[in-house]
């Protein structure tokens, strides 16, 4: 678990591992950030809860104060973890539907979220999907700042002196939504080299980032897709890129 959220976010997390439960929260030391458990009962359903730490108000003023392009990529995590599971969220003691309204001033939330687990499924899985669904869909409102001047998307930044990307939370929504074989010729790493291709792909920016103008909010799930390294080299074969139903069609022609 601890690996999985690490290499999926890029910053450092505390997880303490129990028989059939887990508890998780990125590494900061004075309890400032949030806090999740995921615990499997009666050997059939799996319950995951979030809650802001002890010392959490900046976080909150985050939330409170977010942007409009961090408030599309949490409610597309927030999307992700209704698909399939009985989801309440609540903020100051109120439940919310966050397409509707945003909170004016959040100072204190919880979410629960349940599933009855599917048959021959790993608890272990789903454990982990529902770590990043909850870890990416709250890091997507905390206040990011560049740690040097000049980087472009992509580069470290940094938030109560931690250091994160932005890329990994889009991506993460890209892949989880989508999975891990090419929109383009549907090539699946894992199922051509076994456990070392596991999770292996590339993301693709269908309006690239060059062309993203001042205040472009980015969409992953309509501005990426997987795709693998040998269809992401042809879609750049031309400047602008080609589209992916270009690619395809092209694809479609010489297999004639």
């Amino acid at each position: 678990m601890k690996k999985t959220l690490e290499t999926t976010f890029d910053i450092p997390f505390e997880v303490k591992t129990y028989s059939d439960a887990f508890w998780i929260a990125p590494e900061n030391k004075y309890d400032e950030l949030f806090q999740i458990s995921i615990k499997l009962q009666s050997g059939v359903r799996i319950i995951a809860e979030a809650t802001p730490q002890n010392h959490a108000g900046n976080m909150l003023e985050d939330f409170s104060n977010s942007s409009k392009e961090q408030r599309i990529l949490f409610q597309n995590y927030l999307n992700n973890l209704k698909e399939n599971s009985k989801l309440e969220f609540e903020v100051n003691g109120n439940h919310l539907d966050f397409s509707l309204d945003w909170p004016k001033k959040w100072r204190y939330f919880k979410v629960r979220t349940t599933k009855i687990i599917p048959e021959n499924e790993p608890f272990i899985e789903i454990a982990k999907q529902y770590a990043i669904n909850m870890c990416g869909m709250f890091l997507s409102l905390l206040k990011i700042v560049p740690i040097d001047n000049g980087y472009e998307e992509g580069s470290k930044y940094q938030i109560l002196s931690t250091r994160y990307e932005r890329n990994p939370l889009n991506r993460e929504l890209c892949l989880s939504k989508y999975g891990y074989s090419c929109k383009i010729c549907g090539f699946n790493f894992k199922e051509k080299y076994g456990e070392i291709g596991k999770n292996f792909i590339h993301v693709h920016h269908i309006t690239p980032v060059s062309k993203m103008g001042e205040g472009y909010v980015v969409d992953p799930l309509k501005d990426m897709i997987p795709v693998c390294p040998n269809c992401h080299a042809m879609l750049h074969t031309k400047n602008p890129p080609l589209v992916p139903e270009e690619l395809r069609e092209i694809i479609k022609d010489v297999n004639k």
